[in-house]
């Protein structure tokens, strides 16, 4: 179990700004010459964790000085040593979950029939390769990079997955995006009490919201795929705007969405969940119960 810095929202834009340094236009869509041009496309999927991660704060020792830097980083230390102790049941229950099997497993067939662009093949990875001038010699590259998390208070598992799109000939990212899974949230508890409640019954709970966040995700980026190329219909003219529900406070939200929201279109909705496109082009799956959902029009 590894321990990363939680990132907020500005970290998070920050990342994408410098993966699209560079791209000719730069966008969740490629212009309709591109899409024209597309012929084949390699498809490298990376999953580097193998087991669930919490995220958790992470003291930055930067600027601090000599005396500074030990000081902080025995906190560190300590605070690892602690989330060990804490996640050591819900990684006994979860031996035999196979994150990457579980997820390739769905998104390999889920390209293999994708409509567009036409897949060649497929490469499953524990970490990114370089990009380098013969990688798309021949055809284009899209980048998955895709990752599971438990939230710092445990409350809720993110899937998370971050493509990028190179046309052939070009090292350049042309489209980037990102795709994310909010699982439903536990009550407010201790993370100890939380991290029982995942693991109860076999891990059945935190078993079931892998699994769907899985199933998701690959339905969310073969949609994302799509409308990069211009290949789905038309969302209806009808926008809406998808906030924290005023239950959720704002230090609770998800980290990847900012606290007023955003700006988009449902793509689908039930008693449970909804699946939004925001506006340029982000995809998240979310909790019903933990969000507002306002017609445009009501702004």
């Amino acid at each position: 179990m590894k321990i990363i810095i939680s990132l907020k929202m500005p970290v998070l834009l920050a990342m994408l700004t410098v993966a699209g340094v560079g791209c000719s236009g730069y966008s969740y869509q490629l212009d309709l010459t591109s899409v024209a041009n597309v012929r084949n496309v390699k498809v490298q999927s990376v999953v580097k964790e193998g087991e669930i991660v919490l995220l958790s704060e992470i003291v930055n020792s930067a600027g601090q000085g000599l005396a500074g830097e030990l000081i902080i980083g025995g906190i560190n230390a300590r605070r690892e040593r602690k989330t060990e102790e804490l996640v050591a049941p819900l990684r006994q229950s979860t031996k035999g979950v196979n994150f990457r099997s579980e997820f390739w497993g769905m998104l390999v067939p889920a390209l293999t029939k994708n409509v567009w662009p036409h897949v060649s093949a497929i490469e499953t990875l524990t970490s990114r390769l370089p990009v380098v001038a013969d990688t798309t010699k021949s055809q284009g590259l899209i980048e998955l990079e895709t990752s599971f998390t438990l939230s710092p208070d445990a409350l809720y598992l993110t899937v998370f997955t971050q493509y990028r799109f190179l046309t052939r000939g070009s090292t350049k990212a042309t489209c980037i995006g990102t795709i994310s899974y909010e699982s439903q949230r536990l009550s407010e508890v201790e993370i100890k009490s939380a991290i029982e409640k995942w693991s109860a019954n076999g891990a059945a709970l935190y078993r079931a919201e892998l699994l769907q966040g899985i199933e998701h995700n690959v339905k969310m980026i073969t949609r994302s795929l799509l409308y990069m190329g211009h290949k789905t219909k038309k969302p209806s003219t009808d926008r809406f705007q998808v906030k924290p529900a005023e239950t959720i406070p704002a230090n609770r939200w998800p980290y990847r969405m900012t606290v007023n929201g955003h700006m988009g279109w449902l793509i689908e909705r039930n008693a449970q969940r909804i699946i939004f496109q925001s506006e340029p082009g982000p995809f998240y799956s979310l909790p019903v119960s933990t969000v507002e959902i306002i017609p445009a029009s009501n702004k």
